[in-house]
């Protein structure tokens, strides 16, 4: 009975504490707080401060998503793998993509529906016409890009001639992001607390997979930016939940 005992003790011991090492996945508890995973239809969740085992200046390999879908993102070579910056914005870590090569893939295709809710927090690049992240179209389409044509950040979902949609003109610091679509219907951006645009969209982004952080594709436009949370839904959320995601992400990153 005691071997029996001891057995369980050490499979639950097992299960809480998990061995050490890069890129634990770990479901943060938020208490009675707001969380993302609190709404329905979460499909992505990379936060940079849900990555244990790292130190400031290592390699990212693996960024687990935090929501049940997991679409974790990745790289294997080494030139390419971003980095790992504690205490950057808000006491907050972030995920680095040196605008260089740096570029993460996603391992299991999160493809859009006829909606979508995307928020960021991120910093724009220091480079020009670099995207944030791009998706299967062509182009990169649908997708957020940084610095193109003085535009500090920008919804690209121009691919056969539709949207191009400013976010920003201007901004060097961190700032937070959400576009909001259903296709046919509505397209509204807020930047930094504000709305930045709201039209008809003229492109779908329905049947599109997003594919790859920090660049177009793996080999061009990569972007000099840090990424401290993605989210994605695949729904349009209402003014209220779009403005809990928001307050959460300010609340977190402190930007305006």
């Amino acid at each position: 009975m005691r071997k029996i005992l001891a057995f369980f003790l050490v499979v639950l011991l097992c299960v809480a504490f998990p061995a050490g090492g890069q890129d634990v996945r770990r479901r943060p508890l938020y208490g009675s707080s707001f969380s993302p995973d609190s709404l329905s239809n979460l499909s992505l969740w990379l936060k940079a401060d849900a990555i244990e085992g790292l130190s400031d200046g290592d390699p990212v390999t693996t960024w687990f998503d935090q929501s049940s879908g997991e679409h974790d993102a990745s790289q294997s070579t080494a030139s390419k793998k971003p980095t790992y910056k504690v205490n950057v914005v808000n006491g907050k870590p972030v995920v680095r993509f040196d605008g260089v090569d740096d570029v993460m893939s996603f391992a299991s295709a999160l493809t859009y529906g006829n909606a979508v809710s995307i928020f960021i927090a991120v910093s724009p690049s220091t480079n020009t016409d670099d995207y944030v992240f791009s998706s299967s179209g062509a182009g990169g389409c649908p997708a957020i890009i940084t610095q193109y044509s003085s535009r500090a950040f920008e919804w690209y979902n121009a691919c056969a001639g539709g949207d191009r949609q400013t976010l920003s003109t201007s901004g060097t610091g961190f700032s937070i992001i959400s576009v909001i679509q259903t296709d046919g219907s509505s397209l509204v951006g807020h930047y930094n607390g504000a709305q930045a645009f709201s039209v008809t969209p003229a492109t779908a982004v329905s049947g599109s997979n997003i594919t790859h952080l920090g660049a177009l594709g793996t080999t061009q436009e990569h972007g000099r930016v840090d990424i401290g949370e993605l989210i994605i839904y695949s729904d349009a959320k209402n003014s209220t939940d779009r403005d809990s995601v928001l307050n959460y992400l300010n609340g977190r990153y402190a930007v305006y």
